[in-house]
């Protein structure tokens, strides 16, 4: 899960790098679509390291008898997620100026959202040193401590 957390961090960068290439080009509609490739690729990447870890620890760490409801706790998180995303935005939205003056405008080439961006990525950096923080003292279900170096067991017949 870690390492798609890591991962989001440089999507965010590489997204606000992108974003500012596109708006100090002299001719922005000359730009083609393979500047967005790099977002993608880490972006899917992301998505199976954090979501494929998450479900399996969801998955592991609870009872037999529990297992469904951990993947409705699963989805349920990932709409939380969704409703946090909403809630920066307009967070940014009212303290950049709104709509009319501030980073995300009603006019692309008039918003600021390589700014926008950059504090996507340091709310990115701060989640993943969170993520340390509490992994590396979350016990599991069997009372061991996990730890960073540990070797990840593949076995997925326990």
């Amino acid at each position: 899960m870690g390492v798609g957390l890591f991962i989001y961090i440089f999507v965010m960068a590489s997204a606000a790098l992108v974003e500012k290439k596109r708006r100090d080009h002299p001719n922005p509609s000359s730009l083609t679509l393979f500047w967005l490739l790099p977002q993608f690729f880490l972006i899917g990447s992301d998505e199976v390291f954090t979501y494929v870890g998450q479900l399996e620890f969801f998955y592991d760490e609870v009872t037999d008898g529990s297992r469904s409801i951990s993947s409705a706790m699963f989805l349920s998180e990932i709409e939380i997620g969704n409703c946090l995303s909403t809630a920066i935005v307009k967070i940014v939205e009212r303290a950049t100026g709104g709509e009319q003056q501030g980073w995300l405008r009603n006019d692309r080439n008039r918003s600021r959202l390589d700014n926008f961006y950059w504090i996507l990525t340091a709310v990115n950096a701060a989640n993943f040193l969170v993520y340390l923080w509490v992994s590396r003292r979350y016990k599991g279900k069997d009372g061991s401590v996990a730890s960073v170096e540990a070797p990840v067991d593949m076995d997925v017949h326990h």
